[in-house]
């Protein structure tokens, strides 16, 4: 059922004090973290660096051990279908 315009412009205005107050909230973090010497540019780029290789390391047991890749995807599947359904 599609929205009538008003509630799309309803949901839009929504939207943006949302957007904001999370950008708002995300800096006072940011701030606060630095004010006790944690330097969130280098997590971040540090968690970027992981992030790209534990892709890398997906991607080369993926190609080496195709089967036992699917059935671990499979198993966290099952498993996570479980957990939802509860």
């Amino acid at each position: 059922m599609p929205r009538s315009s008003s509630a799309k412009k309803a949901a839009s205005n929504a939207e943006k004090p949302a957007e904001a107050e999370n950008d708002n909230v995300v800096m006072l973090l940011s701030d606060r973290l630095k004010a006790y010497g944690v330097d969130t540019d280098v997590m971040a780029e540090a968690a970027k660096d992981r992030a790209a290789d534990l892709q890398k390391i997906f991607l080369d047991e993926l190609k080496e051990r195709p089967i036992r890749t699917l059935g671990a995807a499979a198993a966290v599947g099952l498993v996570l279908g479980f957990l939802v359904s509860r």
